[in-house]
């Protein structure tokens, strides 16, 4: 299994272009089995592929902080070979807020520990 990976901090960058292109080319011409996973608050990955976000009750954000989630229920098929896990209209940055409180809850690590993350 190889992985790819398509993320910059800037917005305007060609990242999702060339996830969707480069997902439908590996997944229709090549044969490749994909799974695309849109972390981006905009979830246009899904979108271009048809999927209406505000539609969506299995996101990568609930996936992402469910406790003990069965990931099957998250992937939508596209088309064969070409699967995602869309996001939906939840910004993402409240990922980083989650896991801030996780870890200071469960005391896995001091709140000092997670200054950087603030």
């Amino acid at each position: 299994m190889k992985t790819i990976v398509l993320a910059n901090a800037k917005g305007g960058t060609g990242k999702t272009t060339v996830a969707v292109n480069l997902s439908a080319c590996l997944a229709l011409h090549h044969g490749k089995r994909v799974l695309g996973i849109d972390l981006d608050s905009q979830g246009n990955f899904g979108i271009s592929y048809g999927v209406d976000p505000r539609q969506l009750t299995h996101t990568a954000f609930h996936l992402l902080t469910a406790e003990a989630p069965d990931v099957r229920a998250y992937i939508k098929e596209i088309k064969p070979n070409l699967h995602l896990i869309p996001n939906g209209t939840v910004n993402l940055n409240k990922i980083c807020h989650f896991w801030i409180h996780y870890v200071e809850v469960r005391n896995i690590a001091s709140p000092s520990n997670c200054d950087h993350f603030r």
